[in-house]
This record gives C-alpha cells, structure tokens and sequence, in this order.
C-alpha cells in the first residue's frame, strides 16, 4: 500500500505554518500513515475522526480540499 508524499504534506499551508523543529515530526512515517488513514476514511464516509489533533486535521482538511480541486480538473 502506497502512503502518501512527505512532498504532498509538505506543500500545505498548514504543514508550512508549524514550527521547523514540528514539521519533522508530522513526516514520519507513522504520522504519514495516519494522515492517509484518515484521507481512505473521508473518502469511504465523507467523515473525519476529530481525534487526531488540531494541526494534524488542518493538515487533512487541506489535503482534502486539493484532491476535489484535483479531481475537477
């Protein structure tokens, strides 16, 4: 199974707006894994899990919203 680009997260404006020494951490693998765990799960439900944090959902919302605009064009 494919997870998602540290270079997809990365060019999110959320994932730019968090301190440099925290963005290593969203790029792990496990958390990469957890961010597209939670992009199958919108997809299959249209639902998030509000449990994943504040920065991490912004980080999804966004990601969310580039893949629609993607899928538009």
């Amino acid at each position: 199974m494919d997870i998602i680009s540290s270079n997809e997260i990365e060019g999110t404006k959320a994932f730019q707006s968090l301190d440099k020494s925290i963005q290593m951490v969203y790029l792990k693998r496990a958390n990469r894994e957890t961010i597209n765990n939670a992009l199958i799960v919108y997809k299959n439900t249209g639902q998030i899990n509000n449990g994943l944090g504040h920065k991490m959902l912004l980080i999804i919302n966004e990601l969310i919203i580039k893949r629609k605009y993607n899928e538009k064009k």
